[in-house]
């Protein structure tokens, strides 16, 4: 992908901020940022060599002693080697401007081409991957830098990524252990608050039934009292 957050810094200033970091066969320059990312600048092609136009074709110079029967004659040639000429500087005139191509806006880079190519472990891995089996000695020495000074930075940080992320993985298994033991114990509560009410319940219901056949007791002994009587 294209750099983006270096717009508005000239190629001239990213150059003097940092040294290359290594070169691949086609002479690429690669370069390595504080935040380890690797970005690489292609240059700008050479300008094509411009072609010579021809040269002008010169007329014949005719005799000053020749007759007159061959005056109509040199006349018309002198005319066609005008025309000729003409051709020739029209020729010239295209050619010229079919080697001149528009020149592209400056964008700020002087024609070069920046590119991310690397940012996290894995596709600084993959990148290194594609040139291992190289035998150009840039791209050797480029990988051994890489392997050397990034990716053990890269590996470090990728590791404390992950204690964090487990770290914050048993957080939440924490808390979801704490909200079902809450929501259990809850459930608890509840449960012995139901069995508590159950049980005065059946204790009233029982009073109840006692007090029902005592004062059935005591009715059927009034009756006997007063047949006695």
């Amino acid at each position: 992908m294209t750099i983006q957050s270096w717009q508005s810094v000239t190629s001239t200033d990213i150059s003097q901020r940092i040294e290359p970091y290594g070169w691949d066969s086609e002479d690429r320059t690669y370069f390595v940022l504080d935040d380890d990312r690797l970005y690489r600048r292609t240059d700008a092609p050479l300008p094509p060599t411009p072609v010579k136009s021809k040269s002008k074709a010169k007329p014949k110079q005719t005799s000053r002693s020749s007759r007159s029967s061959k005056r109509r004659k040199t006349v018309q040639s002198q005319v066609e080697s005008d025309v000729d000429d003409e051709n020739i500087d029209n020729t010239s005139l295209i050619d010229i401007e079919k080697i001149e191509p528009e020149m592209p806006q400056d964008d700020g880079f002087g024609g070069m081409i920046w590119e991310c190519v690397a940012v996290t472990l894995e596709e600084f891995q993959n990148f290194m991957d594609t040139l291992r089996r190289s035998r150009d000695a840039n791209e050797k020495a480029l990988v051994k830098q890489i392997s050397e000074h990034v990716i053990p930075l890269l590996e470090k940080r990728a590791e404390a990524h992950r204690q964090k992320m487990l770290k914050r993985q048993r957080e939440m298994e924490n808390l979801q252990k704490m909200s079902m033991a809450k929501r259990s114990s809850r459930i608890a509560d509840k449960m012995e608050r139901q069995r508590r009410e159950e049980e005065e319940a059946a204790v009233e219901r029982k009073r109840l039934e006692d007090l029902k056949l005592a004062r059935r007791e005591i009715e059927r002994q009034l009756k006997r009292e007063e047949v006695r009587c």
